[in-house]
């Protein structure tokens, strides 16, 4: 089954408790999270707050806070270490879990703008997603992702 690609319902809002709370106990300097809503089975673009065409980045990491990753490394309960770019390398942690196989992989990084593509996203992907850029301790802002219904892969072998 192929997935449509569809951009998701974004609003910035009054985040969840605890939302802001990341990386040991420490608070991000924008109080205010991106919410995102996706529904499940469509590919998805999450932008890295803070990450614009003039900002000068050597270093990009995406973790997650509350998304599912059994490979992913969570060091301190700080978040899912999802995927790390650095000097033109590309670490992935997920591999494992998505696309190990031999299958591409469902999360990818857009090398342009440091933005996370979902393809497809499933509720196994809801949390807090940050953008940590050039060794960066906290994101510019947090994005908290909801993915409201079922995916269910119709492709898979019988």
């Amino acid at each position: 089954m192929q997935t449509n690609d569809i951009d998701a319902a974004v609003a910035v809002a009054e985040p969840p408790p605890g939302a802001n709370d990341v990386l040991g106990g420490g608070k991000v300097s924008n109080p205010s999270a991106a919410h995102m809503i996706a529904r499940a089975g469509t590919n998805i673009t999450m932008a890295c707050p803070g990450a614009t065409p003039d900002t000068y980045i050597y270093l990009v990491e995406w973790k997650c806070q509350g998304c599912s990753c059994r490979s992913c490394p969570n060091p301190g309960g700080e978040g899912h270490r999802l995927m790390r770019y650095n000097q033109d390398r590309l670490t992935r942690w997920d591999e494992q879990e998505h696309g190990g196989d031999g299958t591409a992989a469902r999360r990818q990084l857009d090398f342009d703008r440091y933005a996370l593509r979902f393809e497809p996203v499933t509720s196994d992907d809801s949390g807090t997603y940050l953008c940590l850029m050039n060794n960066r301790q906290t994101p510019d802002s947090p994005v908290v992702l909801t993915v409201q219904g079922m995916y269910v892969e119709t492709n898979q072998k019988i």
